[in-house]
């Protein structure tokens, strides 16, 4: 193979990558609480000022059912000026909880994002996930079972599911860590999935995730 036929393979491969499409969206939300417990179980980053009594979201990833979407543009980067109309409304609901909100977004925008970017540019990227977590009130869902934040009360992991899919008519995906001390399952995050226009509810796969256990904690903070 000549050098001329290898750079022209690297040229269709390049944009290949670029004009990747993508299936449906998995919406992502981490419980502070249970995410930072973890942060230091794994000597993580520790988590930064008072924690948010919310879920808040950790991302929204673009999905293909037959391959890993990451990284799908390195060059379609993202600026403060960017987002700056929902700056506010992003620094409650999408915070960064070991660190600066302005760096997890970015990060977020260039792993995930861009892989929907044809779709979804930088501003309605985000304008898009602010709109899912406001229809996806996940503590609602789960009170409207009377499943509350309690550090002493563990919870099946079947109604945690059960409760989230009563009121999206979808399986949802959850996520969870082992807390060595203490020998329990600790929730950690929620996911939904969403077809890919971000309208409509579609079912996770595996709801269970990675809460292998029956029972699990969803600890207060």
């Amino acid at each position: 193979m000549s050098i001329l036929d290898v750079f022209s393979l690297f040229l269709v491969l390049s944009v290949a990558t670029l004009c990747v499409g993508y299936d449906y969206f998995i919406f992502t939300e981490s419980w502070p609480k249970g995410f930072c417990s973890r942060q230091i179980q794994i000597g993580g980053r520790l988590c930064l000022g008072t924690l948010p009594r919310h879920f808040t979201i950790h991302g929204l990833w673009p999905e293909d059912v037959s391959q890993q979407l990451l990284n799908c543009d390195p060059n379609n980067t993202l600026t403060p000026r960017q987002i700056h109309p929902v700056r506010s409304h992003l620094s409650w609901a999408w915070p960064n909880l070991i660190g600066n909100d302005f760096s997890f977004w970015k990060y977020q925008w260039l792993k995930h994002g861009t892989c929907s970017a044809s779709s979804f540019p930088q501003l309605s990227y985000f304008q898009l996930a602010l709109n899912i977590k406001r229809r996806t009130n996940l503590l609602k869902m789960l009170s409207d079972k009377q499943i509350v934040p309690d550090n002493n009360t563990s919870y099946n992991v079947s109604s945690i599911i059960d409760a989230v899919r009563n009121a999206t008519n979808n399986d949802p995906q959850l996520g969870c860590y082992f807390d060595t001390q203490r020998n329990v399952t600790v929730l950690v995050e929620i996911r939904v999935c969403l077809e890919k226009s971000g309208n409509s509810y579609t079912n996770c796969t595996f709801p269970t995730g990675s809460c292998y256990s029956h029972a699990l904690y969803w600890p207060d903070v």
